[in-house]
């Protein structure tokens, strides 16, 4: 595990893996209409579990990278609730 020794591969590895979490989130979102919609969520839910996990080891070995790992998490999860589209009025009776 030679690989793992080389700080440059670590921060690749985890850059890569927060755009792949970016990346389902705006998929999922997209797609919400989709026939394909299970299979695009299941995408997200793999990416936030992944990233949730590279999160919680960059933070724990207090590298630079744990501050980008930890913003990815939350914006992944506001971007998949948030609801964009317009909705009409209400009427108070």
């Amino acid at each position: 595990m030679m690989w793992l020794n080389n700080v440059s591969v670590i921060v690749c590895v985890t850059v890569l893996v927060q755009i792949a979490g970016i990346v389902s989130m705006a998929i999922a979102r997209i797609s919400q209409c989709s026939a394909k919609k299970c299979r695009y969520e299941a995408f997200f839910f793999a990416s936030l579990l992944l990233v949730g996990l590279f999160s919680a080891l960059m933070i724990g070995s207090s590298t630079d990278c744990s501050v980008f790992c930890a913003v990815t998490l939350p914006v992944m999860v506001v971007g998949a609730t948030l609801e964009l589209r317009p909705t009409s009025p209400e009427t108070p009776f």
